[in-house]
């Protein structure tokens, strides 16, 4: 169940309800109560009871015979919150995730992937896997999931709803049972509260090798997943087919009413991709605190570690992709940073660097330029 701001819900552990004032995060929203309080609430203790936005003026709106003046700007002022706040919605299923603020600069086919992401990243070969599916699109998706029992047949694992944009985790399973979930089928039916077209649902069968998922190699990183993970393309949007058309049933010309694809494994972007700022360039920053978020607990030494990491690994995957230029934003600080980045450009061939436009980056960035040979 979705809630929206100025949903009246109904608490499931207690007596009484409200109205929701604010979505904290895809699992816990604000609840105003009759008193005026804002109680955060996990939506997994609640039940919507007024259809979606209805119930704000409602229950905000106390008539003529409410004449405590402060209770009156306290309501006034949360109506107005509700008024302002921008649309959101939480998911009563908790195991939702919200895809990284960088999915939407992937270049990955807008769909439906299948994401095993070790638990620890540290070892990737080791230990427990997350498994996910991703939803990177802008629409929901229902799915239905089977995979193959060791006796025949099959077994239903999980089913439900994956809204736009975010991944859903199905289980975290042990390395032993592993290769049951490496066989299966899923099934995906898009949803669109007001479609030019529908589209067919579609059953997708997938197959992997559980081998594959034993090496590190098989791990890459991906702009819609957090962390390095081995990510099955399981339903291009760009392959569902129409089967109602401005009012017309498509499948009366021969289209199926369902369809059958194969998965396949997901190609990862190269790193320097997702830094993408025109043709063949790039621009990084190199700001500790858009590397890491803890970043607070990291000692100095840490730190310019992560930077000049990320600087290779950056500069390593432009000369690879054929980029020209890459301008590195390091800061002005103490010139640590920029002194390792200089030091690091001796042992490039390819490349030479420059001051980067001091009237956009003032002294605090550096273009680095790559030669490549014809």
């Amino acid at each position: 169940m979705k809630f929206k701001v100025g949903d009246r819900v109904r608490f499931l552990s207690s007596t009484g309800g409200g109205v929701v004032t604010k979505i904290v995060s895809p699992s816990i929203v604000n609840v105003a109560i009759d008193d005026g309080f804002d109680i955060p609430t996990a939506v997994s203790d609640l039940v919507k009871i007024e259809p979606d936005g209805k119930a704000a003026s409602r229950f905000f709106d106390q008539g003529p015979e409410n004449t405590d003046n402060s209770k009156n700007k306290r309501i006034n002022s949360v109506a107005t919150t509700i008024e302002e706040e921008p649309e959101m919605e939480a998911f009563e299923d908790d195991r939702i995730i919200p895809l990284p603020s960088s999915a939407r600069r992937a270049a990955n086919p807008a769909g439906v992937y299948l994401a095993f992401i070790p638990s620890d990243q540290k070892w990737l070969i080791t230990g427990d896997i997350d498994v996910m599916i991703v939803n990177f699109s802008d629409h929901d998706f229902l799915y239905n999931w089977f995979i193959r029992g060791k006796k025949g047949g099959w077994r239903g694992v999980d089913y439900g709803v994956i809204p736009p944009l975010a991944a859903i985790h199905v289980d975290r399973i042990s390395r032993d049972k592993l290769s049951q979930w490496c066989d299966g089928v899923i099934q995906l039916m898009q949803h669109i509260d007001k479609p030019i077209d529908i589209l067919a649902p579609a059953s997708v069968e997938y197959t992997i090798k559980t081998t594959k998922l034993m090496r590190d190699e098989s791990y890459k990183e991906y702009l819609f997943v957090e962390g390095k993970a081995f990510v099955y393309e399981l339903l291009p949007i760009s392959s569902m087919k129409s089967i109602f058309s401005l009012g017309e049933f498509a499948g009366k010309a021969g289209l199926e009413t369902n369809i059958k694809v194969e998965a396949k494994q997901a190609e990862p972007e190269s790193f320097i991709s997702r830094h993408k700022s025109a043709h063949r360039e790039a621009e990084v920053d190199l700001h500790i605190e858009k590397m890491v978020s803890d970043y607070k607990e990291l000692e100095p030494a840490s730190m310019l570690s992560l930077q000049v990491s990320y600087f290779v690994k950056c500069l390593e995957s432009a000369i690879a992709e054929n980029y020209y230029k890459v301008t590195f934003i390091h800061g002005i600080g103490n010139g640590v940073l920029k002194s390792a980045i200089i030091q690091k450009l001796k042992e490039y061939k390819q490349v030479w660097h420059q001051q980067a436009s001091s009237g956009r980056y003032g002294l605090g960035a550096i273009d680095v330029m790559i030669t490549h040979e014809k």
